[in-house]
């Protein structure tokens, strides 16, 4: 056995270091809805661009929600203008002193709640619109499709997650190397490694 004193600096000026490369941006897409899928673009090893359509579910029952939405906003965008009215006439027969305060509150109470109803309704059409959205898959980030997991006609599900593609961004790679504490006053920022 021999014993040697630690040191903190390489005497040979050579390190060796075992490491992994892998992509800094690497995602499996999935549908953020339930439904099935209409058309899928890409085939494995497909390079995309960010925003590139990857694949599409059937829009139309969302479509048919987005326009049920659209309805029940156009009701709810007449009873604020109606409320307003009620309301004027109930101040002059509260003034007048032919309601009562209890009337006149319920009356003021009706136009705040339509007031309300009109705010869910355009939540409501925000989120019928994003549900439309959702029926195309997008690449979030540039890169290369490295598995297909789904073809036309599949159904998936937003719960469990059923994945469609996964995309890595090739141009972008990192090596990550474990390196012993040893070697850190050897190492610096920026330093070639081969």
């Amino acid at each position: 056995m021999r014993v040697a004193k630690p040191s903190a600096r390489i005497e040979t000026g050579l390190a060796r270091a075992t490491g992994a490369v892998r992509a800094r941006e690497d995602a499996v897409l999935s549908a953020r809805a339930t439904g099935q899928i209409r058309r899928i673009r890409v085939e494995v090893g497909d390079r995309v661009k960010a925003g590139a359509v990857l694949a599409e579910l059937d829009p139309a029952n969302a479509r048919i929600a987005l326009d049920n939405a659209k309805a029940v906003e156009r009701l709810a965008v007449a009873r604020p203008a109606e409320a307003d009215r009620e309301l004027a006439r109930a101040r002059v027969l509260v003034e007048g002193g032919g309601l009562p305060q209890a009337g006149f509150d319920q009356v003021q109470t009706g136009r705040e709640v339509a007031a309300a109803s009109l705010d869910q309704a355009r939540a409501a059409v925000r989120a019928a619109e994003q549900a439309v959205q959702d029926t195309t898959i997008v690449a979030p980030f540039a890169g290369v499709i490295t598995a297909r997991y789904r073809n036309a006609g599949d159904t998936v599900t937003l719960m469990p997650v059923s994945p469609i593609a996964a995309l890595t961004d090739v141009d972008h790679l990192e090596l990550r190397l474990g390196v012993p504490e040893a070697l850190e006053p050897a190492i610096e920022r920026g330093q070639p490694v081969r």
